[in-house]
């Protein structure tokens, strides 16, 4: 009996699978991957099906090696004595060289370049380290050459053969798609086989379905509402123009100002295209995680039908829970329900990697709509003009419907740089007729405003502290802001906290508590029984954050300061002020902060403050729209940026298949971190080399850089070494990891060192 698998630790008594059943397993698996991609693809890569077939296929020839197969059958824990990344490679490179690249780029390694590949003598041959002097490489060479014959011999006589005549190589994103069908079906036999995980289905769309119950939720939203002002208005009329607007292109844009309910009026447009076109899935891509929870609880009341479960239905992602470690795959998020919402980087980042991990859920999306939410603030300047590319590449070759929506939208597709032929330098508007009137009723509700000289710690606690409230404060670091929300506190303000310094679990309690404010002072404010003291009271609070508010989050603020950012963010701070006109008119305060040992700048910002400072001393926050201020913005960028009508280093690299550096230069946050679990009965159930869910995984951990987590002594989960554990102090109400940095901070300060 040929092995593919070996008994698994948790199941002794179960029989091994056949190398056999695992090889037909993932060929079908990646085959039905592929068929379904390529059913309504609208111009076909030639050969695209049976390639993936034929990678398949052959994807764990060296596991015959006799070696090898004498391994597999003492069980997992035993190393195969014979490297099998070779075998496959070497007998597909006869065949199909495109074959051959997933192959190998499946076994780990991820898609190489190819420029050093064809630099080796064995191109593609050998050991998973690039290095062709290493006496390794040329040893499993030689080995597998003498090896071949025999074992495709008793790979064909196991499983059959496969006939495969056509060898064309398809790269970018149709490389990236191949791998992607090869490595789910791959990983998904293996989750069936070693811990009964289900096989996936096709999700049950239920589009017209879904359309009625949306409606019937919209519906609901006002009822006993007696508020007939022009904005309430205005909400309906913009739900209604979106659901019933048919736009045939691919790509349309939305430019809904907030507070006018983009969330339900573009998913009625999206349900409508998917129904029209017969999508396999909705994505709402958002830039923060609190505006997917925010989405996500929306949609689950709206869209879900009677009988299913919210949680299949509507998938949260929302952590960089992509891993190759076998050990941590389950905790994977393969985006497969029919309505997926993540984050911008895990979209984007997916679209330009390189390894299987990151890849695996690339299949799910062809054949999808996908709604850019918060477009403007989705990715950095500096990744438009690629990722225009791919987009647009996905719309006309894989069947993607995009909308790109945001208050403050950015026309970046008209701009020097990204604007290049054959890509669309106008797109269609789902939002057209009411787009003027919204704008009208935006310059009504806030004023903005530039503190001109750099203050103090002290000049801003003074300024906020005698501001009119509630007052908002945004800072550009999870430091600056923990430090800045300990000082109000010591001064005796009523301040809350929130930044990424906390786990999604005690920021969704801080915001219920947030709301808890607003709802008490609408109460207060309302009744006719409350003195001016009460109301004066129910107002007198702060809360300091990070960008993890601006957008996306309901709340409503009378002052917000907001350091010097970019001017797309800072009209997001404006979406948080006066939000509905409910007040007098709101303020958004700009400033720039001294450094000090506690407040830190962030790099990223460098160039787009000074640009937003700029228009603001101008005027231009007076007299332009807020779409127009962002595009005008980040057409200074893109200048500043050196963009023009050269090839950006993304796109050189991509043109070139330089695999590896597009994953580098595509990374959306240029920084490296890793999941860091801080729930403290987690963290017992880690120890005890348990395995938790991944829902508890993502809603009970932080994000820190690796080089913050190496500094900090950080010791990785007992079998899971891309996790770590927080055994510090933890302020679950308010500061979370940072009350215990803060500390730490000082203490560096002073001199002083704890023992």
């Amino acid at each position: 009996m040929l092995l593919a698998h070996s008994t698994p630790k948790k199941r002794p008594d179960a029989d091994p699978q056949t190398y056999a059943e695992h090889v037909c397993n993932t060929t079908r698996g990646a085959s039905k991957r592929a068929e379904r991609i390529l059913k309504f693809c609208l111009n076909r890569p030639s050969g695209f099906l049976d390639t993936v077939k034929l990678a398949a296929y052959w994807h764990d020839l060296g596991k015959l090696d006799s070696g090898n197969q004498l391994a597999l059958s003492k069980g997992r824990k035993h190393r195969l004595p014979i490297d099998h990344i070779d075998a496959g490679v070497a007998h597909t490179l006869k065949i199909c060289r495109m074959a051959a690249w997933l192959i190998r780029a499946h076994h780990s390694p991820g898609l190489p370049r190819s420029a050093q590949e064809n630099e080796l003598e064995f191109s593609f041959r050998g050991v998973r380290r690039r290095d062709a002097n290493q006496p390794d490489h040329m040893k499993l060479i030689s080995h597998v050459d003498q090896q071949l014959e025999q074992i495709v011999a008793d790979h064909i006589e196991a499983c059959g053969d496969f006939k495969f005549e056509q060898d064309i190589v398809h790269h970018g994103l149709p490389m990236r798609i191949a791998l992607s069908c090869l490595v789910d079906s791959d990983h998904t036999d293996t989750a069936n086989y070693d811990r009964g995980a289900a096989l996936p289905s096709p999700p049950l769309t239920r589009w017209s379905e879904r359309i009625e119950a949306l409606e019937e939720y919209v519906g609901g939203l006002g009822e006993g509402n007696k508020d007939e002002s022009a904005r309430v208005q205005l909400r309906q009329t913009f739900y209604e123009q979106c659901r019933d607007t048919v736009i045939d292109s691919g790509l349309a844009s939305c430019t809904g100002p907030v507070g006018i309910g983009k969330t339900t009026a573009v998913m009625a447009y999206l349900l409508k295209n998917g129904e029209r076109n017969k999508l396999d899935r909705i994505f709402v891509v958002a830039p923060y995680t609190n505006i997917i929870d925010q989405t996500v609880n929306t949609l689950r009341k709206a869209i879900v039908l009677p009988g299913e479960e919210p949680e299949s239905v509507v998938v949260a992602h929302h952590s960089q829970a992509d891993y190759t470690n076998l050990e941590a795959r389950e905790f994977s998020a393969t985006w497969q329900a029919p309505i997926v919402v993540t984050t911008a980087v895990q979209f984007f980042e997916s679209l330009s990697a390189n390894k299987p991990g990151k890849l695996r859920k690339l299949n799910a999306l062809p054949s999808s709509a996908i709604f850019l939410d918060e477009a403007h603030a989705a990715i950095p300047t500096r990744l438009w003009p690629q990722c225009w590319k791919w987009i647009n590449e996905l719309s006309s070759i894989w069947n993607c419907h995009f909308v790109f929506a945001s208050g403050s939208l950015i026309e970046f597709w008209k701009m020097r740089g990204i604007a290049k032929d054959g890509l669309p330098k106008e797109l269609p508007a789902i939002d057209e007729r009411v787009v003027d009137e919204a704008n009208e009723l935006e310059s009504a509700r806030v004023r903005y405003q530039l503190i001109p000289e750099a203050i103090t710690r002290q000049d801003l606690l003074t300024k906020v502290v005698n501001s009119a409230k509630p007052s908002l404060v945004i800072l550009n670091t999870v430091q600056s802001a923990a430090v800045v929300a300990r000082d109000l506190q010591n001064e005796g303000q009523n301040v809350l906290h929130i930044s990424t310094a906390l786990c999604p679990v005690d920021r969704e309690q801080i915001l219920k508590r947030i709301r808890a404010k607003f709802a008490k002072e609408n109460s207060i404010c309302k009744s006719t029984d409350s003195s001016a003291d009460e109301v004066n009271e129910s107002k007198d609070w702060i809360l300091v954050a990070t960008s993890c508010v601006e957008a996306g989050v309901d709340l409503s603020f009378q002052t917000a300061f907001r350091e010097s950012a970019s001017v797309a963010s800072t009209i997001q701070i404006g979406g948080r002020v006066n939000r509905h006109g409910e007040r007098e008119i709101g303020n958004v305060i700009v400033f720039r902060l001294l450094t000090d040992a506690f407040i830190n700048h962030h790099p990223e910002f460098k160039i787009s403050a000074r640009i937003l400072e700029t228009l603001l001393n101008k005027g231009d926050f007076d007299r332009l729209s807020p779409s127009q201020l962002a595009s005008k913005a980040m057409k200074v960028e893109l200048k500043q940026l050196g963009f023009g009508s050269e090839e950006s280093p993304l796109e050189k690299a991509e043109r070139s298949k330089d695999y590896p550096e597009v994953a580098l230069l595509g990374r959306v946050i240029d920084t490296d971190t890793r999941m860091v679990v801080v729930g403290s009965d987690l963290v017992k159930l880690l120890d005890k080399g348990e395995r938790p869910s991944f829902k508890d995984l993502q809603s009970q951990s932080v994000q820190l850089w690796s080089p913050k987590i190496r500094s900090l002594g950080l010791e990785p989960a007992k079998g899971f070494p891309e996790i770590f554990v927080w055994r510090g102090r933890y302020d679950s109400k308010f500061l979370g990891i940072m009350a215990d940095l803060i500390v730490e901070a000082e203490l560096k300060e002073s001199g002083c060192s704890i023992l």
